[in-house]
């Protein structure tokens, strides 16, 4: 099924021209509506629109144009601001509050060609650890929907994991990409504090900018650099999840700083260090199912 393809897979499959990004669009989108009412990780569903970016993102391949993430879906936690369309931050203040503006991450992945179909539940204005706080109400794991996701990111991750969507964007201040990818069994990349004036003040809603980071999650390891790459526009270390990654999936350790700067000698180390530990522990799990993953 399409929605059990990683990132990459998807891309290779557009390109060669297996499937056009229009078939996939309507894919996720007929998978959201038959299965977010369990979840409820997603508040707003831009179908309309999707549909349209997709059959535009068909148009830029058919003109020669190629990209590793054109035509591809995705779900922007509702932290970011979207043009045209509600950025609730998930609470009832903004409950009708409509962007006039886009992110800068929304800005440069419209850019890359993804095709957003919709907006992730999130604690509000991003404060909560198990997305429970959220004016729309709580968002449920897919593993055992009597379980939280966490948080503040638990839509984005929810919806990753329930195959949703192929990655979703999320923040993360004190750990509010990494633990809901944690609890729900994705991977996740996330930028440093330090790095974050690479993102545009012109970005998300909460909490101030200087202190939250913005990232993604993703279901398979190996893809989640590109989207990044595409986001910032710099080369970041993709946090791999042990527990949740075939035993066979390969990883490859970053050979970029984290940053534009060069790294320091020590930084160098400890990062080269945490990278053939994510191989090891990757290499030690085994592969698993979740029932939401199930077509």
């Amino acid at each position: 099924m399409l929605h059990n393809l990683s990132i990459g897979e998807l891309g290779r499959s557009l390109e060669r021209g297996e499937v056009s990004s229009l078939e996939l669009t309507q894919h996720f989108l007929d998978r959201t509506l038959r299965l977010n009412p369990a979840l409820n990780a997603l508040v707003t569903l831009t179908a309309e629109q999707a549909l349209a970016d997709a059959r535009a993102a068909d148009q830029r391949r058919a003109a020669g144009e190629k990209g590793e993430l054109l035509g591809i879906p995705l779900i922007h936690k509702d932290i970011f601001c979207t043009d045209g369309v509600r950025t609730s931050c998930g609470s009832r203040m903004l409950d009708n509050f409509v962007a006039p503006y886009d992110a800068t991450v929304v800005t440069r992945l419209k850019a890359a060609g993804t095709v957003m179909l919709g907006k992730a539940n999130m604690d509000e204005f991003a404060m909560g650890s198990s997305n429970e706080t959220s004016y729309y109400g709580p968002v449920k794991n897919p593993w055992d929907t009597a379980k939280v996701p966490g948080g503040s990111s638990g839509g984005s991750a929810a919806a990753t994991a329930a195959r949703l969507a192929p990655f979703a964007t999320g923040t993360d201040t004190g750990g509010s990409i990494r633990q809901p990818a944690a609890l729900t069994g994705v991977t996740d990349a996330r930028c440093e504090p330090s790095s974050c004036e690479l993102f545009s003040r012109r970005n998300s809603s909460a909490p101030p900018p200087m202190a939250n980071s913005s990232g993604h999650s993703t279901s398979p390891v190996t893809p989640s650099a590109p989207n990044v790459n595409a986001a910032a526009g710099v080369e970041w270390l993709p946090l791999a999840m042990p527990f949740c990654t075939p035993a066979a999936a390969p990883v490859t350790a970053p050979t970029t700083p984290l940053t534009a700067a060069p790294p320091t000698a020590p930084a160098a180390a400890v990062v080269a260090a945490a990278a053939r530990l994510t191989v090891r522990l990757t290499l030690r799990t085994a592969p698993s199912t979740t029932p939401m993953m199930t077509p």
